[in-house]
């Protein structure tokens, strides 16, 4: 107890002024309280100086049965502290520990405080006042006629019989991280063909996003499936071999499934950016190189530049680059064999008509003086050059005769 009064020597608080007939007394600045008010000890806190600036002071209520007193404290180096004594008419006294009270505010969370009884001491945390009706609230097993159990305020002070040694046992337990509540977010509502409007929006319970949008680029059209897959950020695509042949690669907006809906819908398509239709664009560009559209190697069908063999072609918000064999660029017979990889930038950009057409409005970024919603860069790379030697057959046409 020595290191505890030498403590208390920091405090400097005002004379409390009583009140009788009084069980209990709102405290509007305090924030904790003493789960705990019975007998002799104290308390230390530090104040939260965000709430009561550099001015402020610490207030505080002590309810003892029928008596409250209350007081100021002025923070030591941030920090307040009290001696709860018979000397100073703060000690408590009243068995009916559920109805004593001692609050105090505004204080952080990390304050203590500690009982003094006959034979030992208890030690607590103050509680902050916001979590005293908790559903966690727990009531501790009884261990019977050996140990007395007296409700505080979240928590029990308890009392081995035999010995007089004390505890302070909490009730308000830690709880663990709740799940988020899943929330749909925002989309369309399918009417079922018939209805007018057949699509309208999703406008309850469900999220907005962050007006974020993303580029879908999508390969060539597999031969067995039908279906193009997509092809990521930096993915590749590969010429075709012979000449005449070409490849062609998708490219449109969308919405990256965070969660919008049209603006208007009488006017727009509230699967827009959803399910079947993509985002109107402003423009929609490709180049080759490193630089952005506005450069001298923008894909515009031109004689002037080097479009590496691509053109770009951009119908109902939806780009085409077709590609095709291009000996400047890959030359398997060549001495040495040609093979240039190039990189092609797609970009999409919006003006502010754009941007509104869906809400949350659609974010865009500089991009080469431009306002662009998103933009993604593939790369073209040469197909494998023809194996120099066509091998020799291992196996007979028919190994086991049979004449």
């Amino acid at each position: 107890m020595k290191n505890l009064k030498m403590m208390i020597a920091l405090v400097c608080f005002a004379l409390p002024a009583a009140t009788f007939g009084q069980a209990t007394v709102s405290c509007d600045g305090c924030t904790h309280e003493l789960s705990v008010y019975y007998g002799s000890g104290g308390f230390i806190a530090e104040a939260d100086m965000d709430e009561l600036g550099d001015d402020g002071m610490v207030v505080w209520v002590a309810t003892c049965g029928s008596v409250t007193v209350d007081g100021e404290l002025k923070p030591d180096n941030g920090k307040v502290a009290v001696l709860l004594s018979d000397d100073n008419g703060l000690a408590c006294h009243n068995d009916d520990i559920d109805e004593n009270q001692f609050q105090l505010g505004p204080v952080m969370d990390n304050g203590w405080f500690w009982v003094t009884d006959t034979m030992s001491s208890a030690v607590g945390s103050l509680v902050a006042q916001d979590v005293l009706e908790n559903d966690g609230m727990i009531e501790p097993v009884s261990a019977g006629s050996g140990v007395d159990m007296m409700e505080g305020r979240g928590a029990y002070y308890l009392k081995e019989t035999e010995t007089g040694r004390v505890g302070i046992l909490p009730t308000i337990l830690p709880m663990p991280d709740m799940e988020p509540e899943e929330v749909n977010t925002c989309s369309f509502h399918d009417r079922g063909a018939g209805a007018s409007p057949r699509y309208t929006r999703e406008m309850a319970n469900c999220m907005l996003g962050d007006g974020g949008s993303t580029l879908r680029v999508q390969g060539p059209t597999d031969i067995f499936t039908g279906v193009r897959a997509k092809i990521a950020a930096k993915g590749r695509v590969t010429r075709p071999a012979e000449n005449g042949g070409t490849v062609d690669v998708k490219v449109d907006l969308w919405g990256n499934g965070s969660g919008h809906f049209t603006t208007d819908a009488t006017s727009g398509d509230p699967r827009l950016g959803h399910a079947t239709i993509p985002l109107a664009v402003t423009a929609l560009t490709a180049a080759v190189g490193s630089g952005g559209p506005g450069s001298a190697n923008e894909i515009d069908g031109s004689d002037a530049t080097d479009d590496a063999g691509m053109t770009f072609a951009v119908a109902d918000n939806v780009g085409t680059l077709t590609i095709t064999s291009h000996a400047s660029w890959c030359d398997p017979n060549a001495k040495p064999p040609v093979s240039h990889t190039a990189t092609v930038t797609f970009v999409a950009s919006l003006d502010e008509a754009g941007r509104g057409q869906v809400t949350p409005s659609l974010r865009t970024v500089p991009t080469s003086g431009t306002a662009a919603a998103a933009r993604q860069s593939i790369m073209v790379t040469c197909p494998r050059p023809p194996s120099a030697h066509q091998g020799q057959e291992l196996v007979p046409e028919n190994p086991f005769p049979v004449n």
